[in-house]
């Protein structure tokens, strides 16, 4: 990704919980394309406004309330081409 996004993470609220995790993400920065090989990702914006891209969209509209579900052996990123922050509630599960 670009520049600098900032991770604050929580304790674990499930025994297959790989992450539970408030992100923001400024103005020009990104996370950068990545796969979920051995897990699936929740996000929910919980302000601001991106872009997000994932293995079946170019790149859409990613704005406060707005859920995305990134699947086992799919990938994503993430970017904020607006002036306010992203902040994002992410969680990621292991699949058994």
């Amino acid at each position: 990704g670009k520049n600098t996004v900032y991770i604050r993470k929580a304790p674990y609220l499930l025994d297959n919980m790989k992450m539970y995790a408030e992100i923001t993400i400024p103005n020009g920065a990104s996370i950068g394309m990545h796969s979920h090989e051995e897990d699936e990702e929740i996000i929910t914006v919980l302000s601001g406004k991106g872009l997000l891209k994932t293995s079946e969209i170019e790149g859409i509209p990613f704005e406060k309330g707005d859920i995305s579900l990134t699947k086992k052996g799919r990938y994503h990123s993430i970017e904020n081409n607006e002036q306010e922050d992203l902040v994002l509630l992410a969680v990621i599960n292991f699949l058994k």
